[in-house]
């Protein structure tokens, strides 16, 4: 967890968010909002993921109709969740 949670890696994780044009999540923030943000709290961030203590928010779930009649369920997570769940995907870093 530690490895995943470096400072180069959550800054991968952000910018990832930015060129994908991440949307606000169910929380109002906007991608915009979520790099001040991080300055401010990312460290206690960090912090409470290490320690075990970081709840997240809740996930909007939504239903996209498919072309064959079906239904694809989709979680909308708040912007925080975003960039969290980004620095979570594989990388080409051998470090990590």
């Amino acid at each position: 967890m530690e490895k995943i949670l470096t400072k180069d890696n959550m800054n991968q994780a952000y910018r990832r968010v930015v060129r994908n044009k991440g949307k606000q999540g169910i929380d109002g923030m906007t991608v915009g909002e979520l790099l001040p943000y991080l300055k401010e709290n990312g460290n206690q961030l960090r912090k409470d993921i290490l320690q075990g203590k970081y709840k997240p928010k809740s996930v909007r779930r939504a239903e996209i109709s498919k072309s064959d009649r079906g239904v694809r369920l989709l979680g909308i997570l708040n912007s925080n969740r975003q960039n969290d769940s980004t620095s979570h995907c594989p990388t080409t870093n051998t470090n990590i």
